[in-house]
């Protein structure tokens, strides 16, 4: 026997979801290391802009995303998207925060990361029956 056919079904199922919401942290965390080398450029004199937190307008959408409309989702597939399209926003707010983040970079690359660790899938065996079966597709 091998060792996923000893596993639940539930569990078989349910690793995926760890699997895509752990590729997604990780990815974010890659893409920083590799594009956000060096110091940040220094302000022409006392730039103070909004386009600066353009990033934290997906981070909100995304908490909206997490704690409004995920746990009003009862069938399974409709579950699984609103949970990528969370995480996507979370994932664009830190990729938002690279490349506009200005002096505020880190920050907000740091609220992307946050905003995407919230969606971690400890709620989503609701979504399964006992032998793994989809709830509704």
């Amino acid at each position: 026997m091998s060792p996923s056919e000893a596993r639940s079904p539930v569990a078989n199922r349910l690793t995926a979801w760890w699997t895509f919401w752990a590729a997604m942290l990780v990815g974010e965390v890659v893409l920083y290391l590799a594009l956000a080398r060096g110091p940040l450029a220094a302000p022409a004199g006392t730039r103070e802009s909004l386009v600066d937190l353009i990033g934290t307008i997906p981070q909100f959408l995304s908490v909206i995303t997490r704690w409004l409309i995920w746990p009003r989702t009862r069938r399974t597939m409709p579950g699984f998207v609103i949970f990528t399209l969370g995480i996507a926003l979370a994932e664009m707010t830190a990729v938002l925060g690279i490349f506009f983040g200005g002096p505020y970079r880190d920050l907000i690359f740091l609220l992307g990361i946050l905003a995407t660790a919230q969606f971690v899938p400890l709620d989503a065996r609701r979504f399964y029956q006992a032998d793994g079966t989809a709830i509704g597709k």
